[in-house]
């Protein structure tokens, strides 16, 4: 098959260790490895992620990217939220492609369109249906609501109903936890149409990676007893949680660390609560590091931990615990969400009730004192890993993607079979 990956978010910056850039990169690479013609549209060139066996598709600089950008800086200037200028863009965008797309594209023929559900993204929905091929929605979250919540969104009525059509229009929905999806369904989504596929790890990188030795090696420690954390920092992944818990946990066992990778809006403040703290030297803030780092990174770690937050409709599936899993690591985790259903309790990791220092300080105190333990949960966890890799996702969006082309072909087939005598006119005939 020749498949289409629409990618409009222009907040996912390729070859960027952001998660959504590792999903994309990965679930795209994946559809090329099952042996399908795959091509990526994004509103950003991707060109730099160096995508194995992806054809990566730009446009032309847009027409009027100057005006939303003199709009932005107008808007900054007097004070004002420019966020009516990152919509702008993201609307222009849709647009231009509406109307371009085709010349574009050309006479290229693509059976699938996948589109990655982005704030104000619809340029998936207008090419499936320029094509009459299905359309595949990839669902990681609510985005209105979220971006509603978390941050600022002036046109709302705006982007709800966009997200509400390109949701309808979908001939299918893949949603990366069941959580979301009984989201979706409430917001009245048929549940038909939706399939939970989380999100996982490519366990070959990890299992390539360097020696745990040379890896502490490398970032220089010794025999300290290094706990650690990968991922954005924003406020619901925890880590202030974390900073907390392992105050607490490092004033008894002064032979321990604190690795904190990754950056976002969190990191100032976590910064300077860093340097008031008076376990400031065995606490290390990384800043944003390339993926291709993380591996060995990780075989560094005695002790991984992903101190989500207990937030409204917990939707997420955490790259990172499927990462941990990967890198044969021992967890602890909020005991929320897909966190609780992929981690078995004591078998191969452990839960600590979230938004809770105190639990979490309790967890790896469990940890520290037993090595038995964390060798039995982290070998645990790096066999369960393979049933959560980004080759198993690919492999089910590609059945999911079969599926809707089979029902159209079926329903095409009917629509055009001529309509005869029903079969009580046939007997009275």
């Amino acid at each position: 098959m020749r498949l289409l990956y629409v990618c409009s978010d222009h907040g996912i910056a390729p070859g960027k260790a952001k998660g959504a850039t590792v999903h994309v990169k990965a679930i795209t690479e994946g559809l090329a490895a099952c042996g399908h013609d795959v091509a990526i549209l994004g509103s950003r060139d991707w060109s730099s992620a160096q995508l194995s066996d992806v054809e990566c598709l730009t446009i032309p600089r847009l027409p009027g990217r100057d005006g939303v950008r003199n709009l932005k800086s107008w808007l900054i200037d007097r004070g004002y939220d420019h966020g009516a200028a990152q919509e702008l863009r993201s609307l222009t965008y849709n647009a231009w492609m509406s109307e371009h797309g085709q010349e574009l594209f050309g006479d290229r023929a693509f059976d699938a369109v996948v589109e990655r559900l982005s704030l104000f993204g619809h340029v998936g929905v207008d090419l499936a249906a320029a094509w009459n091929v299905p359309l595949i929605v990839e669902v990681n979250a609510p985005l209105a609501e979220e971006a509603q919540r978390n941050r600022s969104l002036n046109n709302v009525s705006l982007a709800k109903a966009v997200e509400k059509q390109v949701l309808g229009k979908a001939d299918a929905i893949l949603a990366v936890s069941s959580q979301l999806a009984n989201y979706l369904v409430a917001s009245g989504i048929e549940r038909r149409k939706i399939h939970v596929i989380p999100n996982g790890a490519d366990t070959e990188i990890f299992e390539a990676a360097p020696s745990r030795k040379e890896c502490r090696k490398s970032v220089g420690f010794r025999e300290e007893f290094v706990i650690g954390f990968v991922g954005s920092l924003k406020r619901w992944h925890g880590v202030d949680i974390l900073l907390t818990a392992f105050e607490s946990f490092a004033d008894r066992f002064p032979n321990v660390r604190l690795v904190v990778i990754g950056t976002g809006p969190e990191e100032e403040t976590l910064r300077q609560e860093t340097a008031s703290s008076q376990f400031s030297r065995q606490i290390f803030l990384t800043g944003a590091v390339p993926h291709s780092e993380i591996p060995a990174y990780l075989r560094s770690f005695d002790v991984a931990v992903a101190p989500f937050r207990n937030t409204k409709n917990f939707y997420f599936s955490p790259i990172k615990l499927f990462e941990y899993m990967a890198a044969g690591l021992p967890i602890v985790a909020s005991g929320i969400g897909q966190l609780e259903q992929v981690i078995e309790d004591g078998q191969d990791g452990l839960l600590f009730e979230a938004e809770s220092p105190q639990s979490l300080t309790m967890r790896l105190e469990e940890l520290y004192h037993s090595k038995p333990l964390r060798q039995r949960l982290a070998d645990n966890a790096c066999q369960k890993s393979k049933a959560y890799t980004w080759s198993r996702a690919a492999e089910e969006t590609i059945s999911v993607v079969k599926g809707c082309r089979k029902r159209l072909a079926t329903n095409s087939r009917m629509a055009e079979k001529p309509s005869g005598p029903t079969d009580r006119q046939a007997l009275a005939s």
